[in-house]
């Protein structure tokens, strides 16, 4: 059934502590955002040494890196180890093929996420290695963003590279758009304004998984 996670995407050490808070607070999974501005004029985030897994989360991790080897060495140093690691296949080749291997070698599955104008079979090598194929709509750094469904159509041209990959989403996601969403082919659905926005994220959160729950059970 397809999952419905809240994300994480904090400027500072501060802002990144009120998140989590929120967020371990009304769930169990968390998808943390780090950016930095060297990759595709991303919003800076948070430091990535600031950073922390709280220990009742499960967590994804997102590196919108233009080198992100030194982040993933890091993050694999953690106490609570993250669940998986997604890497954007547009970062610099030489750093995100070695980030590729350290992945490979730890016990954190290895996702990769595609940018909206990268076509799944230009990376067809590295999804072939991924547990996880993530279609980004969002706004690099920020929480937020418009979800063009027009970027569907990369589910089935991921499928054909690796058939049993799992697919996410980030962008842009609400409560118009979720169910379409959803029983496009969509597993993972990482939601941050929606829910961090709302009156009471808990029962936003709830409500958007419902949403998703009544759509694929048809």
């Amino acid at each position: 059934m397809p999952l419905v996670v809240p994300t994480i995407t904090a400027k500072d050490s501060h802002e990144f502590r009120s998140q989590t808070e929120l967020i371990a607070s009304i769930s169990d999974y968390a998808h943390i955002d780090l950016a930095s501005s060297d990759f595709q004029s991303a919003q800076q985030l948070v430091d990535y040494k600031q950073i922390y897994i709280d220990l009742v989360l499960t967590s994804s991790i997102h590196i919108m890196y233009k080198d992100p080897l030194e982040v993933v060495g890091y993050l694999l140093d953690l106490p609570n180890l993250p669940k998986m690691i997604i890497l954007q296949a547009e970062s610099h080749s030489s750093s995100l093929l070695e980030a590729i291997k350290l992945i490979k070698d730890s016990p954190a599955s290895l996702g990769i996420a595609l940018l909206q104008e990268s076509r799944p079979e230009d990376y067809s090598q590295i999804i072939s290695l991924a547990d996880q194929a993530l279609i980004f709509s969002g706004t690099l750094g920020k929480h937020g963003g418009h979800a063009d469904l027009e970027l569907l159509t990369k589910i089935e041209d991921i499928k054909k590279i690796k058939k049993d990959i799992e697919i996410a989403w980030d962008g842009g996601i609400n409560e118009t758009n979720i169910s379409e969403i959803s029983k496009s082919g969509v597993d993972i659905l990482y939601v941050g304004s929606t829910i961090h926005k709302a009156s009471d994220p808990y029962s936003k959160l709830q409500e958007l998984q419902n949403l998703v729950d009544t759509t694929t059970s048809i």
